[in-house]
């Protein structure tokens, strides 16, 4: 059965047509139709809305915007949505401001090295769309020429994150505690030669997490290991790649008891890795995620991890936002969100020896750099 639309459907309903079904004039109408409508009486606004109901009457953004000012929109900038906790906060941001009625414009390019000149084009398209905020989600530093040109506009801009000295209108995460707990209790169970394996994009900007690994595993008498030889694919499968480095990683240094993993998909790609090499988790090798997906409490055994709100981040970034949109010349304070930790069964204590996982000939142990030679010093240490 072939179906026609009816002529209310094959061209939009106009302001106009609104203003004749319900009685009044158009300039009556707009204000209503665009919530400007308190001069009017409640049964005028309600025989207006009424007739813009049926009608199926949808206001000209553009035209919303030249009578109220704004744009109803915001700008989102990212470094790439390489985790699914990274697609969490997005989410919830885009979520939060569709409730306000905001459209969001995201831009989710990740680049490596320097990218200054592609992060300030895309800055500047967003202003140039005249969008009413920006949140800036980068999880690495932004060029202090960027920051002085953000500063002279007049645009609100909050960041989640990474902040410049000084910008008050911040979502900061704090995950010191929840590290030292997390390093703390594996010191307990008496780990003491341990890795990290990052995403390669953490090399971009160690501070956020390679550095605070670094220094609180020397802090608790951890050997740990990291190395760029030793990073994720952030383009590839979180998982699969995580099970190929793992199973390379532990043939190399067999004596290694410990793994964080980036995120929760990586640990499990550890686990895999570990299955196949023989090795029980957590007796012969204790494994740690990051970040406590649903797969991290349904998997066996269930993951030893870290956990963010990232519903929450996002919430409170497009509300500090918000608040900013409504009245630019409020005094925001930097907001904190903690981690925390989640301990479960795929950590336990160390094993009193270990499984070589090389031909006799290619045994070695690893007794100790933080890093390998051809990597920047993040800090040294060596076993006593």
């Amino acid at each position: 059965m072939v179906m026609t639309l009816s002529k209310a459907h094959n061209k939009a309903t106009t302001l106009k047509q609104v203003a004749a079904e319900a009685g009044v004039s158009v300039q009556a109408a707009s204000h209503i139709c665009n919530g400007k409508g308190q001069r009017y009486s409640p049964d005028t606004r309600q025989r207006v809305l009424a007739a813009a109901k049926q009608l199926q009457y949808q206001a000209n953004p553009l035209s919303r915007a030249l009578l109220s000012g704004r744009s109803m929109s915001i700008g989102l900038v990212t470094g790439g949505l390489t985790s699914l906790l990274a697609v969490r906060y997005v989410q919830s941001m885009i979520n939060s401001a569709d409730s306000a009625g905001y459209l969001t414009y995201l831009n989710a390019g990740y680049h490596t090295g320097d990218d200054t000149e592609e992060l300030f084009r895309t800055v500047r398209d967003m202003i140039g769309r005249r969008v009413d905020g920006l949140i800036m989600y980068r999880g690495r530093s932004v060029p202090e020429s960027i920051c002085k040109w953000l500063r002279e506009q007049s645009v609100p801009t909050v960041f989640l994150g990474w902040a410049p000295s000084g910008w008050n209108a911040r979502i900061r995460i704090d995950r010191q505690p929840a590290l030292d707990a997390m390093v703390d209790h594996l010191a307990e169970l008496g780990h003491t030669r341990a890795a990290f394996i990052p995403s390669r994009n953490a090399w971009d900007f160690p501070d956020m997490m390679i550095r605070p690994y670094a220094r609180t595993c020397k802090k608790a008498g951890i050997s740990l290991q990291v190395s760029k030889r030793w990073c994720l694919d952030p383009d590839s499968e979180c998982g699969e790649s995580a099970r190929d480095v793992v199973k390379q990683f532990l043939r190399a240094n067999p004596a290694t008891t410990a793994l964080l993993m980036n995120n929760d998909d990586g640990a499990i790609g550890a686990m895999a890795a570990a299955r196949e090499l023989g090795l029980s988790v957590p007796d012969d090798l204790s494994i740690v995620g990051h970040d406590d997906l649903a797969c991290a409490r349904l998997c066996l055994p269930a993951l030893t991890t870290f956990r963010i709100d990232g519903h929450r981040v996002g919430v409170e970034a497009f509300a500090m936002l918000h608040t900013l949109m409504k009245q630019p010349k409020t005094e925001v304070k930097t907001i904190t969100l903690n981690v925390e930790p989640v301990f479960r069964q795929s950590t336990g204590p160390a094993p009193s020896d270990y499984k070589y996982l090389v031909e006799p000939q290619e045994q070695r142990r690893v007794e100790g750099t933080c890093m390998a030679e051809d990597d920047f010093d993040v800090l040294r240490q060596k076993n006593q």
